[in-house]
């Protein structure tokens, strides 16, 4: 089977659905629906003439054939439900053929759009992560109409997935890279400098209220010199390298920070206030290269020492502005922003005139403060009118409040909501030189592919967002990439070869003081080595997360890292202060300000289930667990709600709940069937069966369940799951007698022993059951190291009456409260 993917739009009564840009319009207003549902529909599209298989459409639509029907009828039903098809009015586009499959009903028309006479034409490849994409990335021939597309008017580029899996793993070089893409928008203008410049803060004489100069003008210089086509390594970047490289006495080691930031030349800046004008000096080292301004106005000044600083560089100026109150304005709140005083940007701003308050720029500025404030539904509220009433014709800033909105659709789960805001600022960037603005819009679309489990698309678009920043040279946002991508690792379930990176991309944030993107890293930290079985070495990134948490302006972004410290302390054992926390974190986000994200929100009461779990207290862990599931199943993984539902059944079974104990493996079983491909919830919904079956006293469908878990875990190949499947598998085991194959599971598990109490403790468990005295003790030596304020079962520290301890480890000491 050869698919094929017409790029040209189809118009079906009130609908437009455009392949290429993978858009679809009701009424001219876009509509969001989910990616396979869309490659659903544009399948059957393509083949109206014929009804197409249940088998054929999966493969089409999945790129594989081991999909349940259920699946597809999900997907099915998503797109019915986006054309409004299917209710009172019949099937009127997608008809479903009785055991077979489908067929698409509504007439469908191709409208192609006018090319003016003498325009180039381009072919639009077909979009990443469609069937037709994937058949081309494997070698496949394909038949894609090419479709004519004005040269002012580009098309996003999607190149090959082959060709951004060959940069992933031969690191191209970046012209190289550029050449190969066609991206034209990373080339730089002609004569531009092959390095990027260090803009240094301005060395500021005089009074303290021009103090905003210092990094206002900074940023000014490097805007105007980057406008001259020179590359200049961004402000933001700046300010944390300057961090780093002053020394306690205040002095800057500039040598230091233009290597760490891979620069060649240095830009010496200062600005001295002459009585009532102003004298703005520039200079690189090295190179004696020299610019000066004059002028009453600090900003006029700036940009004429820039201007003259490009030509000594041999580059062209951008053409003269006239400068402006709002001009002044927008550098004091950028020196603001830049130096983290959120406030001082927002009160700057709003006491500002209603005129200065109605330009774009400035507009865009104070909802970029509520946002970065965590006032979202200002900040989304003050963007959606921006593009609404016009204010936002010019294509970069109109692409920057799409990045925006992206964020916060991000920040509120909402993944076809971000793909859809970048995708469209990919479009307003078009041939625009800004690198650094397309590499947010592709970050942004490959954070929604990621959290739509779309993770080859998610690593193109990373490739794509490497190369941009690269061209703008912008290392702190390359150190945010590979914390990205090592986070990617982690939702893949790949822990441990997404530590090393992750790692090492937490510290180089930490040289740039990007205090936000490091806590996120961090956070990725201690959950992959919570999977990886290393509670000591989770917990040794907290302190870290706190410092970094006390310097973020978010209350969120602290909840979200205080959340995962809270099952750090319970890893370790710490329950007394695991308890604290969390109560401070509830008290908290008592304000509507400071409410908890979706994802913390379902880990706060996971979390205070584990804990009441711990200490014995059934009906709290069953009463927050419960709390924790009546959440929407979009606030959290598949793999969190199934360790809940295990932890709500054991709990509703030690309060002799066994109605309540039979809906949850009842929900378990839904769970699994809505993600049959993961193996994650699979190790721990198959565990929900098997204990449950056990309740009833069905042995064998307990002991096929225990298997399948096993099974799920192994594939998974992550250590906290192969460790839950063994538990109560081996406990059933050894209660059984069956101490051979008990010792098999254990096995599994020997490794992490000395870094995982639930390990050590099946070791204890396992050897005391076969009379092995010396290892017996060694291993509730290690559990008792291991166990912080958890009580191991009184029955684990006395002998069989057939062994005889020594006198160390009887009366090993324990702290139990």
């Amino acid at each position: 089977m050869t698919p094929r993917m017409a790029s040209l739009p189809y118009r079906f009564g009130a609908f437009q659905l455009d392949p290429a840009t993978r858009t679809l319009l009701r009424d001219g207003v876009a509509t969001t629906l989910p990616p396979k549902a869309l490659d659903l529909i544009v399948y059957l599209i393509e083949r109206r003439d014929r009804a197409v298989g249940r088998d054929e459409l999966i493969a089409a639509v999945w790129g594989r054939v081991d999909i349940t029907d259920n699946a597809l009828g999900q997907v099915v039903l998503q797109a019915r439900r986006a054309l409004d098809d299917g209710g009172e009015g019949g099937q009127r586009s997608i008809v479903t053929v009785p055991r077979f499959g489908y067929r698409w009903a509504a007439p469908v028309t191709i409208e192609a759009p006018p090319v003016k006479s003498g325009e180039p034409v381009a072919e639009v490849p077909p979009p990443i992560g469609t069937p037709v994409a994937d058949a081309a990335a494997a070698g496949e021939t394909v038949s894609a109409a090419p479709v004519a597309v004005a040269a002012s008017e580009p098309a996003i580029p999607r190149p090959s997935r082959r060709w951004l899996w060959l940069l992933l793993a031969a690191a191209l070089p970046l012209g190289l890279a550029a050449l190969v893409l066609g991206w034209r928008s990373l080339q730089h203008p002609a004569g531009a400098a092959a390095a990027a410049v260090v803009v240094l803060p301005v060395a500021v004489d005089a009074p303290p209220d021009s103090a905003w100069v210092r990094l206002g003008v900074m940023d000014l210089v490097a805007q105007r010199l980057r406008a001259a086509g020179q590359a200049v390594v961004p402000s933001d970047n700046i300010v944390g390298l300057v961090a780093r490289f002053t020394d306690a006495n205040g002095v800057l080691d500039a040598d230091a920070l233009s290597a760490a930031a891979g620069a060649a030349p240095v830009v010496d800046a200062s600005a001295r206030q002459l009585g009532e004008r102003w004298q703005v000096v520039l200079q690189t080292r090295g190179r004696s290269a020299r610019g000066e301004g004059d002028d009453a106005d600090v900003i006029v000044a700036a940009r004429l020492a820039a201007d003259r600083l490009a030509l000594a560089l041999g580059l062209q100026p951008p053409g003269a502005d006239d400068a402006s109150g709002s001009d002044r304005l927008l550098q004091q709140v950028r020196a603001a922003i830049l130096s983290e005083q959120l406030d001082l940007a927002h009160r700057l701003l709003l006491e500002a005139g209603a005129d200065a308050r109605a330009q774009p720029e400035v507009r865009f500025r104070l909802a970029e403060i509520d946002f970065r404030a965590g006032r979202l539904d200002e900040a989304q509220q003050a963007l959606t009118a921006q593009l609404g009433d016009g204010g936002a014709d010019e294509p970069v800033l109109h692409a920057r409040i799409l990045n925006t909105l992206a964020n916060i659709a991000y920040q509120r789960n909402q993944p076809g909501q971000v793909e859809d805001y970048s995708e469209q600022a990919l479009r307003w960037l078009g041939d625009h030189d800004d690198p650094e603005e397309t590499g947010r819009a592709l970050v942004g679309r490959a954070s929604a592919r990621t959290m739509l489990d779309r993770y080859d698309a998610a690593l193109a678009d990373y490739a794509q967002a490497r190369i941009a920043f690269t061209a703008a040279g912008d290392r702190r946002a390359l150190a945010r990439i590979d914390t990205y991508t090592a986070l990617l690792d982690i939702n893949r379930d790949r822990p441990a070869e997404a530590l090393p990176p992750l790692r090492d991309a937490v510290e180089r944030l930490r040289t740039y003081d990007a205090v936000v993107e490091e806590l996120h890293g961090r956070v990725g930290i201690v959950m992959a080595e919570l999977a990886m079985l290393d509670a000591a070495a989770a917990l040794g990134q907290c302190a870290r997360l706190d410092e970094l948490a006390e310097r973020v302006s978010d209350p969120r972004r602290r909840h979200y890292a205080g959340v995962v410290c809270v099952e750090a302390l319970l890893a370790n054992g710490k329950l007394g202060e695991a308890g604290a926390r969390l109560r401070r974190i509830r008290e908290q986000a008592a304000v509507p300000e400071a409410s908890l994200v979706h994802q913390s929100e379902f880990q706060l009461h996971r979390m205070a289930a584990e804990l009441a779990w711990a200490i014995g207290d059934a009906r709290g862990a069953a009463d927050e667990a419960g709390v924790a599931l009546a959440l929407p199943a979009a606030y959290d993984s598949a793999g969190a709600r199934a360790r809940t539902l295990l932890l709500a059944g054991r709990a509703q079974r030690a309060l002799g709940r066994a109605d309540a104990a039979a809906e949850i493996a009842a929900a378990a079983r839904r769970l699994v069937t809505d993600a049959p491909d993961e193996s994650d919830p699979r190790v721990y919904t198959a565990l929900v069966a098997a204990e449950q079956a056990l309740a009833q006293g069905d042995l064998a469908a307990a002991d096929a369940a225990f298997t399948e878990s096993a099974w799920a875990a192994d594939d998974s190949r992550v250590p906290a799951n192969v460790l839950a499947a063994a538990q109560t598998q081996a406990s059933w085991l050894i209660e059984r007698g069956e101490l051979e194959r008990a010792g098999i599971v254990v096995g599994r598990v020997a490794r992490w022993a000395t870094r995982s109490y639930e390990a050590a403790l099946l070791q204890a468990q396992l050897y005391r059951a076969l009379d092995q005295q010396l290892p017996w003790q060694e291993a509730l030596r290690q559990a008792v190291a291991l166990a912080g304020e958890r009580v191991i079962p009184p029955r684990l520290r006395s002998p069989r009456p057939s062994l005889h301890l020594d006198d160390t480890s009887a009366n090993a000491d324990q702290t139990t409260h």
